[in-house]
């Protein structure tokens, strides 16, 4: 049976100087019964700040000076059921319950004693929501002599450091990430992702071809789109390219609510999405089926939320037709490439957001066919697809190293840690 991490430290041998004590009897704790505020009086502003069990490390504030607590030493603060753990070196009240707030005693170094309960909440398995405090303060512990405490926490605390500095360029190239994968959206429909060819047959030709199809198509003639004015126009366009709106070459469907005594998760019928917590990265999570569908998506359609706290989020089908509810609304692209119409409604997701505005979000079929929207040639819309993706498959690569290395950042401190209280750094 593998031994736990607990139990490997408390029985490993003890470093040249160091003694073993309990770890209760290395701390003062501080009474906050009287101390503590309630969730609810937290304040957005005030004199002190409001330190608590919760992962931000201020969680408000309060003008209520006597609930402050202000100690000539540092105080350390653990979350008695999150195993959350805080160095505060100021004044500060304590925040609801599942606190303890201690201090050093006999002029141990408290930030040797702040790292070590750090490790300790690390090691020892979470019991959930109960407590966990208790195991800590009985906990047997190896300790160096005051001056090998301090140098040992200035240790940590300089790699700690190299650490932070390195999660915060890493966190920056995140978010640089996600406005190089919008950048590359703004480049591609304005034209300036992929040189034009003189070769290709023009996007007003294009146009012809589909307002002839529709006519063919359709029974009835819909209601005429607005006109687009100079106003409308938010960039220039090569040429080649025309300016349209949306619903002049998409054919759009609008879902229907379905009563959830008519659906079903095992597999009967046809499968049924309810709304946007149906959408993953890309392409939907089938985990509902009816037998008595009402509005059918079409395969290859893309789906639009436009109801809810979900509103312009995008996702689309592939081969499989869909039985949609009223919270989506898919877009079927005509002689167009699905994968270009997918982008430009995914670089207008602020915009379709902001019309949805008010107490309950939604967007109207309007909205969606009276975007302005410009139209390359076929055959451009086809390189602006597939360099988009490369660019989207290699942003993604970059994104996941980087989200690994933070995590491998978070375990090389749990190594300087434990190898800190081996007496090994």
């Amino acid at each position: 049976m593998k031994e736990s991490s607990e139990a490997m430290y408390l029985t490993l041998p003890l470093p040249s100087g160091w003694s073993r004590q309990t770890f209760g009897d290395l701390i003062s704790i501080i009474a906050t019964t009287n101390k503590k505020i309630k969730s609810k009086e937290y304040n957005a502003r005030g004199n002190f700040p409001v330190v608590d069990q919760g992962q931000e490390f201020i969680s408000g504030y309060s003008d209520n000076k006597a609930n402050v607590i202000n100690e000539d030493s540092p105080v350390i603060l653990f979350g008695d059921h999150t195993r959350n753990v805080k160095y505060l070196d100021f004044p500060f009240v304590p925040g609801a319950d599942g606190v303890k707030a201690f201090i050093p005693v006999n002029k141990n170094c408290p930030r040797f004693l702040y790292f070590l309960t750090l490790y300790l909440s690390q090691i020892f398995p979470s019991k959930g929501y109960a407590r966990h405090f208790h195991h800590i303060e009985k906990s047997n512990v190896a300790i160096p002599s005051r001056g090998v405490q301090k140098e040992i926490a200035e240790k940590i605390d300089s790699l700690f450091r190299k650490i932070d500095d390195a999660n915060t360029l890493m966190n920056q190239s995140l978010s640089d990430i996600s406005l190089f994968k919008q950048s590359i959206l703004n480049s591609a429909i304005r034209g300036k992702l992929v040189p034009q060819d003189s070769n290709d047959e023009p996007a007003s030709k294009l146009l012809d071809n589909i307002q002839k199809k529709k006519l063919l198509n359709e029974r009835k003639k819909g209601k005429p789109l607005p006109p687009i004015s100079d106003d409308d126009i938010p960039f220039e366009i090569p040429v080649g390219w025309v300016w349209i709106r949306l619903g002049e070459v998409i054919k759009l469907y609008s879902g229907q609510h379905i009563e959830a005594i008519d659906y079903n998760s095992t597999k009967k019928g046809t499968p049924y999405l309810t709304g946007p917590s149906d959408f993953a990265e890309r392409h939907p999570v089938i985990t509902k089926w009816t037998t008595k569908p009402k509005v059918i998506a079409p395969p290859n359609s893309i789906l639009v939320t436009v109801k809810g706290s979900g509103v312009g989020k995008i996702n689309t089908l592939e081969s499989t037709p869909i039985c949609i509810s009223r919270q989506l609304m898919a877009v079927e692209s005509i002689e167009l490439n699905r994968n270009y119409v997918e982008l430009f409604l995914n670089q207008s997701f602020t915009k379709l957001a902001d019309n949805a505005q008010g107490l309950i979000p939604g967007l109207s079929r309007e909205d969606i066919e009276n975007l302005v929207f410009p139209l390359p040639p076929l055959n451009e819309q086809a390189r602006i697809s597939n360099n988009v993706l490369r660019y989207t498959e290699l942003s993604k690569k970059i994104f996941t190293e980087i989200q690994n290395n933070l995590i491998n950042a978070n375990i090389l401190k749990q190594s300087i840690l434990k190898k800190a209280f081996a007496g090994e750094l």
